[in-house]
């Protein structure tokens, strides 16, 4: 195989590898991306009616994701944590897992909802001064990115806790006149209804909170929507409960909880019943709310301690009503035992979520340090491999230079003398011990005739290896060494005589066997051509290995290597710059 076929397979192979790697690495990353949106549809499922399958998904997304260093999925992983605590009621942790969702989210839109939903928490905590901050935040990100819609909702949202501060109805006005800009836009209308109901709510006007819910209950019945129904339900209950109108309370709360077991989803039906035990509560219906409260807690242990008070406190006002005051009392003390409870707990999740947070932080100073300590050792190394090739390089060009010194030496000696006085001095030599042997043999007996004959033959011998030595200096000063068809079959032929008498003559007279009789006189004669002949070193290193009878490169520059100890190239180099010079 030539050198430039074994580069074209080289390089065709490598390409190969490449789109081989390229192929597998985009079926992976389908692959990590299908595993991932699989999870996130289980999580979807469960989130609302089954906490610990949610947990399960959502742990499992969380390790794929952090082991793929993928940013968005983990953002999105920390946000169901954050829901999950919501659900729970845990507000304080709600809010260090949106701030974590936050931190790792890239898009504008992720930040603005996950910067809104911490202040929606923080409003809920009456904490409207941070909530107020939350929100300007947003809607700044909203207003850079031009993301319109969000900008209303966030608004929206800034009048509600101003409605909440002030207590005024200025706040409803503005959202009043969104109502009617968005009159048109059913998902702009259903979130700036919510907002008025509960702007209605907190001013205690609800006869015209009821004229919205009464509206949206019309909209959610067109849509079939579930969770609006029950949502609008369960506020319609609310209101009528504040109202005094319990009938009508008990009617709403009952469609809520038809809803809710649409839904399949305990947590919307605990909260409805709740609402309903209430209603028993003003009723004077005691016993059936104390069952609604006891069903309740027969999930005693998936409810916070927040929770659990409010079911406690009810069920002592209802047996304060049944005139049992021990019971009443126990769970009196019940209650006061929970609320303490859900005053360590929040500490507890404040502490935890230092701790998290400070973990995090020396984690992340952990593998910053360890990166490091990667990098300078991949530099050291790098450094320590350039400095080896470095003096490598400088040792095999002193090499070279030395090499081509000596050899620049020879180049002159060949021009100066024959190149082929060798063979001139084996003819000569030849002769003389010839005249010799001829001289000793004077006496003719018996015994003498047989060693003239012998002798004869031995002079014979002589005069025939002078004078194919002869022929063969002949053939030189004809550069036959520089045919391709160079072989001792043809050189034989040419010089009359046999391939075993001729590898006798060279390996005896010339010292050294045919194959390296042959190769001696083509370096040497390639040596002093380039030296001298600028157009043979313009040929690439094949061409000129032809030119010399050479049938490729590679054993030409072999050869031309071992006999002068440097390459054909760095020869051509040399010879180049001191022309240069």
């Amino acid at each position: 195989m030539s050198l430039k076929t074994f580069l074209k397979n080289k390089i065709f192979y490598h390409k190969c590898f490449r789109i081989l790697s390229l192929s597998l690495l985009i079926t992976v990353c389908f692959s990590v991306d299908a595993q991932n949106q699989q999870l996130k549809d289980s999580i979807k499922k469960y989130i609302y009616n089954n906490r610990e399958k949610t947990e399960y998904f959502n742990k499992q997304l969380f390790t794929l994701s952090e082991s793929k260093n993928n940013e968005e999925d983990l953002s999105w992983s920390y946000m169901i944590y954050a829901i999950m605590h919501e659900l729970s009621n845990d507000l304080d942790s709600t809010v260090f897992y949106y701030q974590k969702a936050l931190d790792r989210s890239s898009t504008p839109s992720d930040i603005i909802d996950y910067t809104y939903s911490i202040g929606v928490i923080y409003e809920a905590k009456r904490d409207y001064e941070r909530a107020l901050r939350l929100y300007n935040e947003a809607l700044s990100i909203a207003s850079e990115n031009n993301l319109e819609s969000k900008k209303e909702d966030i608004r929206l949202s800034i009048t509600s806790i101003r409605n909440k501060v002030n207590g005024t109805l200025e706040s409803i006005t503005q959202l009043l006149a969104a109502y009617d800009k968005y009159a048109d836009d059913k998902t702009s209308i259903r979130y700036i209804r919510k907002k008025l109901i509960d702007g209605y709510v907190a001013n205690s006007l609800y006869d015209k909170a009821l004229i919205h819910i009464e509206e949206g209950l019309k909209q959610a019945s067109e849509e079939n929507n579930s969770e609006y129904l029950y949502y609008l339900n369960e506020l319609k209950g609310k209101c009528y409960l504040n109202k005094k109108e319990y009938k009508r309370s008990h009617e709403a709360l009952e469609i809520a909880i038809k809803h809710a077991n649409i839904l399949d989803n305990e947590l919307f039906l605990d909260n409805t019943n709740y609402v309903l035990a209430e209603v028993k509560n003003r009723q004077r219906k005691t016993k059936e709310s104390i069952v609604l409260i006891k069903n309740i807690l027969q999930r005693e242990d998936e409810k916070s301690s927040e929770e659990r008070y409010k079911y406690y406190n009810l069920l002592a006002e209802n047996y304060k009503l049944l005139d049992s005051s021990d019971v009443s009392n126990t769970y009196y003390k019940k209650s006061i035992k929970e609320r303490e409870k859900a005053s360590i707990e929040r500490i507890e999740t404040l502490e935890k979520i230092y701790k998290i947070s400070l973990g995090e932080e020396i984690t992340e100073t952990k593998e910053q340090k360890t990166k490091k300590k990667y990098w300078i050792i991949a530099f050291v190394i790098l450094l320590f491999t350039a400095i080896v090739l470095f003096f490598r390089y400088i040792k095999i060009k002193r090499k070279d230079q030395i090499a081509f010194d000596a050899l620049f030496r020879k180049v002159k000696d060949y021009e100066n003398k024959s190149a082929h006085l060798d063979i001139d001095l084996v003819i000569k030599d030849l002769s003389k011990k010839a005249n010799s042997e001829a001289k000793k043999l004077k006496v003719e007996t018996a015994e003498t005739k047989e060693a003239i004959s012998k002798t004869n033959r031995f002079v014979l011998d002589k005069a025939k290896v002078g004078k194919i030595l002869k022929k063969i200096k002949k053939l030189e000063q004809e550069h036959y060494f520089l045919r391709k068809d160079c072989n001792m079959h043809n050189m034989a032929k040419a010089l009359g005589t046999n391939t075993s008498y001729l590898s006798k003559i060279v390996n005896e007279h010339l010292n050294k066997s045919f194959s390296k009789y042959i190769n001696d006189l083509r370096i040497d004669y390639a040596v002093v051509e380039l030296k001298n002949s600028s157009r043979l070193r313009a040929y690439s290193v094949a061409a000129i290995a032809e030119e010399f009878g050479y049938k490729n490169a590679d054993s030409f520059s072999s050869y031309f290597k071992s006999v002068t100890g440097i390459t054909p190239s760095v020869y051509i180099k040399k010879i180049k710059s001191i022309r240069t010079s």
